[in-house]
């Protein structure tokens, strides 16, 4: 079950065409295979330079939740227009 829903938050939505994690915590997820075995990004890791990063991503993580945002309107407008373009007018 957990992996289903690893799965899910660390998988770009259609509609905002952005992680579930990043828009929660402002930073990207690490998957759990990096975690578990060495891998570049986990070799290269710089404590230091990863708090500022996270600064820095906690300061843009309100622009990203507002173009996400926005995207989600975009899509269900799109859905609604292709759904409204198949209704036929119907007199009583």
């Amino acid at each position: 079950m957990l992996e289903v829903v690893w799965a899910y938050i660390s998988t770009p939505q259609s509609a905002t065409n952005e992680l579930s994690f990043s828009l929660v915590y402002g930073a990207e997820a690490m998957i759990l295979v990096e975690i578990r075995e060495p891998s570049p990004r986990r070799i290269n890791f710089d404590e230091r330079l990863n708090d500022e990063s996270l600064l820095i991503s906690l300061d843009l993580v309100i622009e990203l939740r507002e173009k996400a945002q926005i995207r989600n309107m975009v899509a269900k407008q799109r859905v609604a227009r292709k759904h409204n373009s198949k209704l036929q007018p119907h007199t009583f």
